[in-house]
């Protein structure tokens, strides 16, 4: 698990932290949480439930890819809540993709759009607890 968790963290470039308001520029914060996590952890996800689809049930394919995101999102600090919450969004991710691809819409861009609005969330969350 290790190594292919190292492997994706090679060649996406996605590094295993949660960075937060204190220790980032707001504009690289943004652009990290809204514009590069979505496209490139969607391609991670699509590539990882095509090689487990091979092997097993979409279902499982979906379960085990749903695991393999929350354990990506582990960092110094990131307590299990966390890690439950990316890993039942990694499992919604796989679902909307699934529900896109059988009806004939891309399923990559609209796990984007939803990958793009529940980071949002998490950082409008996280930028009104700093500002308070």
């Amino acid at each position: 698990l290790k190594i292919m968790l190292a492997i994706i963290y090679a060649l996406t470039g996605i590094v295993p932290m949660q960075p937060h308001l204190e220790s980032y520029p707001l504009g690289e914060l943004l652009f990290e949480g809204l514009i590069k996590a979505p496209l490139i952890e969607s391609i991670v996800i699509i590539g990882l439930l095509y090689m487990f689809t091979r092997y097993m049930s979409q279902k499982t394919a979906m379960i085990l890819t749903a695991i393999l995101f929350g354990l990506m999102h582990l960092a110094s600090g990131v307590n299990g809540m966390t890690i439950l919450a990316c890993t039942l969004s990694g499992y919604l991710y796989t679902y909307f993709y699934y529900q896109a691809q059988s009806r004939g819409i891309s399923g990559y861009w609209l796990m984007v759009f939803v990958h793009f609005f529940d980071n949002g969330i998490a950082l409008l969350r996280e930028l009104i607890q700093y500002f308070q």
